[in-house]
Parts: structure tokens; sequence; C-alpha cells
């Protein structure tokens, strides 16, 4: 659905999965330079309750972030 909407005009993809859920949506976010909003979550909605098992629940997701952003860049995303 986002390539979808980037063809219309949309210039933004806000994506709950921070790229797990659709391997090419990092790669098509690059292609057209689009803003991209990386969201924070473990899991599937079907599990992500059961995931909620973190030592220090802002550490954990800082590295998670990081994580994320990394792929970002390596996919071609610019700051």
């Amino acid at each position: 659905m986002a390539k979808e909407c980037l063809d219309i005009g949309v210039d933004i993809v806000n994506d709950v999965s921070g790229g797990r859920f659709d391997p090419d949506i990092l790669k098509l976010v690059a292609k057209y330079n689009c803003s991209y909003i990386s969201m924070h979550s473990r899991g599937t909605p079907i599990n992500m309750n059961k995931l909620m098992n973190y030592t220090d629940t802002v550490t954990d997701t800082i590295t998670e972030i990081k994580t994320q952003l990394e792929e970002c860049r390596k996919a071609g995303i610019n700051e």
C-alpha cells in the first residue's frame, strides 16, 4: 500500500513495524526519498503483549531503535 500512496504524491511513510513486516519497505522509502517514521514494537499485534519482557524498558527500546536505524542506513534512507 505504501507504494501506491507514494505514487499519488504522499511524501511520508509511518511504519508501525519498523521495517519488519514488509521486507521491501526500507528500499521503497529510499527509492522515493520520502520522510519515514519507524515505530518500535516487538513481534506482531497477535503476540506483542507476550514479548513485553524488557530488562530495562528505556535501554532495551533505544538499543532496538538503533538497530532499526542501522537497517534504514543500509537501505539508503537519508537522515
